[in-house]
């Protein structure tokens, strides 16, 4: 038996480990191998390289919210009790990491509470990356903050 290692790629973060009689990974459900590494435990993992923008994984609230397209309306109108404790965290941030784990877990949430959220739309929320504007009221808020911070 082999323990594999299933990372995020965008995320650079373990997702989960599975056991397999098998000698090679098997691609598992959910987790296809454009967009997870499997990592045979014992063997040692690359280190996750940090973005050269500290800014990177960072999203400002609305635009998080525009990601889901025409599922959105569904999310901020879902009255599932944990979709709404998820709405409401989101809301009352100053911007939306998406490197937390956290993050990742709520986003798991809405897609068995919100139909419309598929685990496409989850998986493009969390890989494709944060553009300029998208982040632009966090950075111009917080340029101070951010100003000090090492790039890569």
């Amino acid at each position: 038996m082999k323990t594999f290692e299933i990372r995020s790629k965008a995320l650079g973060q373990k997702i989960t480990e599975y056991r397999t009689a098998s000698d090679t990974a098997t691609e598992l459900d959910g987790y296809p191998f454009a967009d997870f590494d499997y990592i045979e435990l014992g063997a040692a993992p690359a280190a996750p390289s940090a973005p050269a923008d500290p800014t990177a994984s960072l999203i400002d609230v609305g635009p998080f919210f525009d990601r889901f397209g025409l599922a959105k309306l569904a999310v901020l109108a879902c009255e599932h009790r944990t979709v709404e404790a998820i709405v409401r965290d989101t809301t009352v941030r100053k911007w939306i990491d998406l490197a937390r784990p956290d993050v990742v877990q709520a986003l798991d949430a809405l897609v068995a509470y919100v139909p419309e959220v598929t685990a496409e739309i989850r998986a493009n929320v969390l890989r494709v990356p944060v553009a300029p504007a998208e982040n632009l009221a966090l950075r111009t808020a917080y340029a101070e903050y951010f100003k000090g911070m090492a790039h890569g």
